[in-house]
């Protein structure tokens, strides 16, 4: 039979989690709209006001016509090469003021990290590894593989930090010191930008596969059936 303080400290937790996942759904939505809103509002008023004077009657919309035409523009004009050396060279501009740079280059790094669909073309595969220290498992991206001096595969893995990726640190270890798993680069940054929320069940079906397997051979080689796949 359950006691009330069991029934009472399972509430809690359920609701903790909800709250949790309800806050990882609406801050990524809230921020969007902050963004888009100050956008908005930094175009559409000189605009509304330069056709309402040139006409001499309001345009209902023209605001939002005119933001949404400019955002497009930004990214027609940044898949030509003109289009990239301009958008360098505004950068460069940026670098140039103190206070502006830090913001906007923390900015920049932030959006860069969240877009999803270049995630798979800077990492070859998801893994778990021992960081910082043994026992402690940190989820990994591998983005090189070599041999040392004696002929060991030697993996470089990147490792992100919670909630933001772009931070990071960097391992470099045997390949055999190294778990390899079927996760995606998105299930893997989904779990490393919520906090571990939206960890998938079969992490933990993998490492139990692993700790059963037992001791993976030396000289840095994976095990039959747990070949690397890059």
């Amino acid at each position: 039979m359950l006691r009330p303080a069991s029934i009472v400290r399972g509430f809690g937790q359920h609701i903790r989690r909800r709250m949790v996942a309800g806050l990882l759904i609406l801050l990524p939505i809230g921020f969007t709209y902050l963004v888009i809103s100050f956008l908005f509002n930094l175009i559409d008023p000189p605009i509304s006001n330069l056709i309402s004077n040139l006409t001499g009657r309001d345009i209902p919309a023209v605001g939002l016509a005119t933001f949404l035409v400019v955002v497009y523009l930004a990214g027609l004009v940044g898949n030509y090469v003109i289009g990239r050396k301009v958008i360098k060279f505004a950068h460069g501009l940026v670098d140039l003021v103190p206070v502006v740079r830090n913001i906007y280059n923390m900015a920049l790094r932030t959006a860069n990290s969240l877009g999803a669909s270049d995630w798979q073309k800077r990492y070859s595969r998801v893994v778990i590894l021992d960081y910082p220290k043994r026992g402690v498992k940190s989820i990994g991206f591998v983005t090189a593989s070599y041999r040392d001096s004696d002929s060991n595969r030697m993996v470089a893995v990147y490792i992100p930090t919670t909630p933001i990726p772009t931070s990071g640190f960097l391992a470099l270890l045997p390949e055999s010191q190294v778990i390899n798993t079927n996760l995606s680069v998105d299930e893997a940054m989904g779990i490393v930008i919520s906090g571990g929320v939206l960890m998938p069940k079969r992490v933990g079906e993998i490492l139990n596969e692993q700790e059963a397997a037992g001791p993976q051979p030396p000289g840095g080689e994976s095990p039959p059936g747990r070949a690397s796949n890059q």
